[in-house]
């Protein structure tokens, strides 16, 4: 094995596009789009087989007096995972082949790690990726996350059905009174109402900049979409969605509690659109979260797992609590009322 840091654009693009486990965030703009805005370095290390790259793997890293951090993805970025994304190749090998790709891996981005001396360290797999063994028995961490998918290769009226008895009757109630939809680049808007909710709920939004968005977003048109909700002119419901491979994610929103079954209504209808445009999995983010999984989970969907893997040493426990803290557990997903 050897590992090296890419410097090749198209390298890197083709790889994660051909991988089942690239995402859109693990693209080569995006991550440089997360460098400029966030302060971190990007360290785009490749690990290679031979002459085979079988693995991509873009860390961030951020230095402060005393202390330094590697992260994937870094904090704030609304992203809600990144890590290592393995050979297109990986799911149709045996057993322990893949086991000597990841065991690997783990050791060779361990050693890179090692040499940075980091006081914190940590990383968010994408669901599916679960081999974090090696990284376990080079000293770090594993802790289980999940999300919720819908799987939209099923007939609609089945998905329909699925719904919670409530979750139905508030999407009838609300398609009955006079509201309007339309996809919008409105971000000064969506970032005021965020910081409004956030505060009325004594938080911070956790993200980096209303600048980041637009530029994000600007690059990634096709991708990254918000969808506005209005009710006799009134915005009750912001969703940001993503759109990628046979993959739709509602990533971030906002929403107001004043009037009933909006969320609902919103959620069922961007359901219908992404099967009409032919995705096959629909990802509701945030079910780490109680009082977001609660209203997720009346839409039927199933739990993927996924890792979030972290080291640190005696300083770095306290990088870990503030970033567990005050950031991580603030999704991007506010409620008026909450």
């Amino acid at each position: 094995m050897t590992i090296e840091l890419i410097d090749d654009k198209q390298l890197w693009d083709d790889f994660v596009e051909a991988s089942p486990y690239g995402l859109l965030f693990h693209r080569w703009e995006f991550l440089k789009l997360i460098e400029k805005h966030s302060g971190y370095k990007l360290l785009p290390y490749g690990v290679y087989l031979g002459n085979e790259l079988i693995c991509v793997f873009p860390l961030f890293l951020r230095k402060y007096p005393g202390l330094k951090m590697v992260f994937s993805p870094p904090p704030q970025t609304a992203v809600p995972y990144l890590g290592p994304v393995m050979t297109p190749a990986y799911d149709t090998i045996r057993q322990r082949s893949k086991e000597h790709y990841m065991s690997m891996v783990a050791g060779d981005i361990h050693e890179q790690i090692d040499r940075i001396s980091p006081g914190y360290t940590h990383f968010v797999w994408v669901p599916g990726l679960l081999d974090v063994r090696p990284f376990k028995w080079n000293g770090y961490s594993a802790e289980s996350l999940f999300t919720y998918t819908i799987d939209l290769t099923r007939p609609l009226d089945e998905i329909w059905k699925g719904f919670g008895k409530d979750c139905r009757e508030r999407i009838r109630d609300f398609s009955r009174v006079s509201f309007t939809q339309e996809e919008s680049d409105d971000l000064t808007t969506f970032y005021r109402l965020s910081e409004e909710l956030y505060g009325q709920q004594g938080l911070s939004l956790p993200l980096l900049g209303q600048q980041y968005l637009e530029e994000v977003m600007r690059l990634f048109p096709d991708n990254l979409k918000m969808y506005f909700l209005r009710r006799d002119g009134e915005i009750v419901d912001i969703e940001g969605t993503y759109a990628y491979k046979n993959h739709f994610k509602l990533l971030w929103g906002i929403s107001n509690e004043k009037y009933r079954g909006h969320q609902e209504y919103h959620t069922w209808d961007l359901i219908k659109k992404a099967k009409e445009r032919g995705f096959k999995e629909f990802e509701i983010v945030g079910a780490n979260t109680r009082r977001i999984s609660h209203y997720q989970s009346k839409f039927n969907p199933s739990m993927s797992m996924y890792f979030s893997v972290q080291k640190m040493n005696a300083i770095g426990s306290v990088a870990r609590w503030s970033y567990q803290n005050l950031i991580r557990r603030q999704p991007l997903k506010a409620r008026a009322g909450e």
